[in-house]
């Protein structure tokens, strides 16, 4: 394609000339056939505008016909991958960064194709090498800080976070994910500063939310109503926005104003899953079960992989003497992770399966299998010579020591140690 044909088309494009481009561009290859370059340019437009296979198959021969041209590769790789193609897009993009290794956008794009293909770890690396090409790139040490994130590589995650944020310190998708490693890292005040920072620059139910969750638990409820009511009053009726303020505003009891609030939003987004869920939670809790049963069951029409909502149903059968296991059991399969479903279900199996005391001994065995192998490791300190002769310091932590039946078997326990020779501590961690 000339020079001069290839300015007026790019002209007609920045001016969103669209059918005036497209037909410059079929006149042009009725002339030159063979030119890979124009016919790339008319598969992006196709499949822009809505013609998804016709473009695709455009850019086939397009790279076919310019074989050197790394651009078309990566364009047809990345319709590949937005189209679910993930296999080819990535066997595309390895051709194209083995013979062109020093692309930094081919290896972000491969990098990218990895991610969605749930392989972090060949991402974190392509990840690492667009870095290494582009140091000043704060996208790829941001999306580094994902991947890592996703292997539970904490710390390395929170420094490829830490090096975007000096690149680009007003980056609110790092703030927020930074944030969340801070908190889970027991670095709350740190995490807070962040939160808040990234709340005063941009104002909105997705920086809302994170920060008046870290509020809400660290027990400041009234700054964390605050905080959700003024990201209602810029986006009223989000939903995320309005099932945090329903477990804030039950956590106290205020039970008709959740109620409104969730029928208000149901009024406006009838078919939104988690608004059913919270419904269902109120109901719950005010021990209305046939509605509770009818807001989950309605919540897991609309999403049936919802964990949650399924567990919630095993808590309303619970409640009704009646089979809960398979509604925990459906949930963990979801979530095999879960530490609370996973006790939902040893509860359930406790006191309703008919399991022989080996099954479910196998069972309380695996729970903690499983959730050994995701703690993280506890580092004791190395005792010294002068804590030999003072009595060990044992802390207690729940949040069962105010009305709970755990204070009936536990009392006792207390009592028999001797005080002699152990100092006693009980913290609680539950909600006042």
């Amino acid at each position: 394609m000339s020079c001069g044909a290839a300015i007026d088309i790019n002209a007609l494009l920045a001016a969103g000339r669209l059918d005036e481009a497209r037909r410059a561009l079929h006149r042009h290859l009725t002339a030159r056939p063979d030119d890979g370059a124009a016919l790339g340019q008319l598969a992006k437009l196709d499949y822009l505008t809505g013609s998804c296979r016709a473009g695709l198959a455009a850019m086939v021969r397009a790279v076919a016909l310019a074989p050197a041209r790394p651009d078309l590769l990566q364009d047809l790789a990345t319709m590949e991958l937005e189209q679910g193609n993930h296999p080819a897009a990535i066997a595309r993009l390895e051709t194209l960064v083995g013979r062109w290794p020093e692309r930094a956008s081919a290896w972000f794009t491969l990098a990218w194709a990895l991610r969605r293909d749930g392989r972090n770890d060949a991402a974190a690396d392509a990840f690492t090498r667009v870095i290494e090409l582009e140091p000043g790139n704060a996208d790829a040490r941001y999306n580094l800080g994902n991947a890592l994130t996703a292997l539970g590589r904490s710390d390395e995650a929170l420094a490829a976070y830490e090096a975007a944020l000096r690149l680009k310190p007003d980056g609110i998708e790092i703030m927020i994910n930074s944030g969340a490693l801070l908190i889970a890292a027991g670095r709350e005040d740190e995490a807070e500063t962040r939160l808040r920072h990234a709340w005063r620059l941009m104002p909105e139910p997705r920086t809302a939310n994170p920060l008046a969750n870290l509020l809400a638990n660290r027990g400041r409820t009234a700054e964390a109503e605050r905080v959700y009511r003024a990201a209602l009053a810029g986006t009223p009726w989000h939903s995320e926005t309005v099932c945090n303020l329903s477990v804030l505003l039950g956590r106290v009891n205020r039970l008709d104003e959740i109620a409104e609030l969730l029928r208000d939003a149901l009024l406006r987004h009838p078919d939104d899953a988690e608004l059913w869920n919270a419904t269902g939670r109120l109901h719950l809790k005010q021990y209305r079960l046939e509605l509770a049963e009818h807001a989950f069951r309605r919540a897991i029409a609309l999403r049936p992989a919802f964990a949650e909502a399924l567990n919630n149903l095993g808590m309303v059968a619970a409640e009704r003497g009646a089979e809960a296991a398979v509604f925990f059991r459906q949930a963990l399969a979801i979530e095999p992770n879960h530490a609370g479903i996973h006790s939902n279900l040893l509860f359930a199996l406790r006191h309703g399966a008919r399991l022989s005391p080996e099954a479910l001994y196998a069972e309380h065995r695996s729970f903690g299998e499983r959730q050994e192998a995701l703690a993280m490791p506890l580092v004791l300190p190395t005792p010294v010579a002068a804590d030999a002769e003072r009595r060990l310091r044992i802390g207690f932590v729940s949040p069962d020591f105010r009305e709970h039946a755990v204070t009936f078997f536990f009392e006792p326990v207390l009592h028999r140690l001797d005080r002699k020779e152990v100092e006693i501590f009980l913290y609680n961690c539950g909600y006042r």
